[in-house]
């Protein structure tokens, strides 16, 4: 086992090695985060682009449960969610929702939050 003893003169030496080294970084990281102007988004509603959230089917979720995120997803009413889960299961997918990107995004998050697998396609 080795010990090293150091003296005054060398532990003030040390730290302030480590300090002159250190301090600009500290410096640095304490800046104010540089700030982007807010993109802008032309939301008028003009785009006659429409966009369709497929629904896909899989062997793991019950019809309740589909049905259940449907109507929380689209609002749909529970006999709309009930043709569109058995359309799924018959049909293998089955077009759920129309609207705009940002709607489609919205409704496709939320049928994922419990696993179903979903697409957005263009019309």
């Amino acid at each position: 086992m080795i010990i090293t003893l150091f003296n005054k003169a060398d532990m003030l030496n040390s730290s302030k090695k480590i300090f002159r080294k250190f301090l600009p970084v500290m410096i640095l990281s304490q800046e104010k985060p540089r700030e982007f102007p807010e993109p802008e988004i032309d939301d008028t509603g003009t785009s006659d682009i429409a966009f369709r959230v497929v629904l896909f089917n899989d062997d793991w979720h019950t019809f309740e449960e589909v049905i259940f995120q449907l109507i929380k997803a689209t609002g749909c009413t529970f006999e709309q969610a009930r043709g569109f889960a058995f359309e799924v299961h018959v049909k293998g997918k089955a077009y759920v929702f129309t609207g705009s990107m940002q709607e489609c995004l919205r409704v496709s998050s939320i049928l994922e939050e419990i696993g179903l697998h979903t697409q957005i396609i263009s019309e």
